[in-house]
């Protein structure tokens, strides 16, 4: 069977199982689960039977996204079942846009990746009205203009280059590991026109604000969709064009200060935020602002840091995801993403501080997390560079350097948000009368499958040739006084005394 059609039965078979899961949610839950969680697997069980020609970095992204899609669906169940009593619409849309998701980063030709993503951007507009209707349709023509029609132009581009090596309608259907078996190089004005949409779809400077106009009133888990995998569709298809195409110089030049002016306002304008989900956004704005420095530096350096890139799109994948399921979980607990409203839900939902102080600490960068190993490579790497040339006649990068202490700046602008995300949960004493909320089973188990993802993964780090084993030492050095710590503050929670009407705090 020719590979392609081999690839569109997968792709076929993935949709199939996901809509049969997500339509009968509320009939028959468990035979829901079980099709849903088959679905998202096919792809990935389908390469131990053919491999069609994946290029490297589309593995991570193919196991981001499944990783991510089983977080999000299971707690998506319960969110809906309890807040509206009904999960099956809700579900069919959350988990067509993760499906889709996988057959875009899994795509083989480009007629495969515009099907995926052009249909994805509809049901995306569906995500983005999902609770709100048409209360939210500024918001959707927000994301219309500033995240959709940039990429347009960039994916009309990246056709009509490939067309130029293949012909038009050829480049529908080449391979796109034949064609970065022989990259060709592109002038300024293409390149540009490929770097200005993708870097919109990762929210990049100056074409970044639909995420923080978006993120605050789509759903929840909306929200950790789009910020968890839909951004990373713009460093794919960097990544993609980097490997097809030979930037010129200056233009991976603009990438580096576009992601350094991105993550340092990013990181800056999250630390000044009083709402939770739009802190969160500004967060994403900062962070995929360091994987474009970074996929900037590997037309620069004498090492290729797109490896790098990629273990630090997974690391962010998993943490946003992690964080905005959290915030959908905090809204539902106490009916406010507002943070100076906050500070008591550590006393009436103690099962949702254990993943929200994962989130928080991954997003600082502090161990025993994946955050803390990535931050520390993102630095080292940087680092390393600039002062191996000190003792050459050129001396010291010193663009370099700067590079370095931008991304330090940054990471410390990261530890002052993530101090209000925990704030959110420990900061103020708890409200006398309040009643104990539900909190869903499926909600908390996938919080704590994707905390313990998180925590479990720094061993990734390794994956880089001239990655130092210290930092992954310390990582998990620290995991025995983390989880010692999250014993101490169970045992001195205190007993609740139930009333009659509720419970006594």
């Amino acid at each position: 069977m020719p590979e392609p059609l081999f690839k569109a039965l997968v792709d076929a078979l993935s949709m199939g199982l996901v809509l049969a899961g997500a339509l009968s949610v509320d009939s028959r839950p468990r035979l829901s689960r079980a099709l849903r969680l088959a679905g998202f697997a096919v792809p990935l069980v389908s390469l131990v039977y053919a491999p069609y020609g994946l290029l490297w970095f589309q593995y991570f992204f193919l196991v981001l996204s499944f990783l991510v899609s089983i977080g999000v669906s299971l707690h998506n169940e319960d969110y809906y079942r309890i807040v509206y009593g009904s999960a099956s619409y809700p579900q069919a849309v959350i988990d067509l846009s993760l499906v889709l998701l996988e057959v875009a980063f899994s795509s083989v030709n480009l007629i495969e990746l515009f099907v995926a993503w052009f249909t994805l951007d509809l049901v995306l507009l569906l995500v983005i009205l999902l609770e709100r209707g048409m209360e939210n349709y500024r918001v959707a023509v927000t994301y219309i203009v500033l995240s959709m029609l940039p990429c347009d132009l960039s994916l009309f581009t990246f056709w009509v280059l490939v067309s130029g090596r293949t012909g038009v309608y050829e480049a529908f259907t080449a391979s796109f590991s034949e064609l970065a078996a022989t990259p060709a190089s592109v002038g300024l004005l293409p390149a540009l026109l490929l770097v200005v949409g993708f870097t919109a779809k990762l929210a990049q400077f100056p074409i970044h604000m639909w995420l923080p106009i978006v993120h605050p009133e789509a759903p929840s888990h909306g929200s950790a969709i789009l910020s968890g995998l839909v951004v990373k569709l713009g460093a794919f298809m960097l990544l993609m064009t980097q490997t097809l195409f030979q930037y010129p110089a200056v233009v991976n030049a603009v990438l580096v200060a576009q992601g350094l002016v991105s993550s340092l306002y990013g990181f800056l304008a999250a630390s000044a935020q009083d709402d939770l989900k739009r802190l969160l956004a500004y967060s994403t704005i900062g962070h995929t602002g360091v994987i474009t420095v970074l996929l900037g530096l590997r037309g620069l350096l004498p090492v290729d840091t797109a490896l790098l890139a990629v273990l630090y799109v997974f690391y962010h994948g998993l943490t946003k995801t992690l964080g905005f399921l959290n915030a959908g979980l905090l809204e539902q607990v106490a009916g406010s993403h507002n943070l100076y409203d906050l500070g008591y839900v550590d006393r009436v939902a103690p099962e949702a501080t254990t993943p929200a102080v994962v989130a928080a600490m991954s997003l600082a960068g502090a161990p025993p997390t994946l955050g803390f190993t990535m931050k520390a490579l993102t630095i080292y790497a940087v680092l390393t560079v600039a002062l191996s040339r000190a003792a050459s006649p050129e001396g010291p990068a010193w663009w370099a350097l700067v590079v370095a202490a931008a991304l330090v700046v940054s990471s410390v602008l990261s530890v002052i948000y993530s101090v209000k995300l925990v704030a959110s949960y420990t900061s103020t004493p708890a409200r006398a009368g309040l009643k104990k909320p539900e909190v869903g089973r499926l909600e908390v188990a996938s919080e704590r499958f994707l905390s313990g993802l998180i925590i479990a993964s720094p061993a990734l780090a390794l994956l880089l040739p001239s990655a130092p084993a210290v930092f992954v030492l310390v990582s998990y050095a620290a995991l025995a006084p983390f989880v010692i710590g999250l014993h101490l503050r169970r045992a001195a929670l205190p007993e609740e005394k139930p009333w009659a009407t509720g419970v006594e705090l």
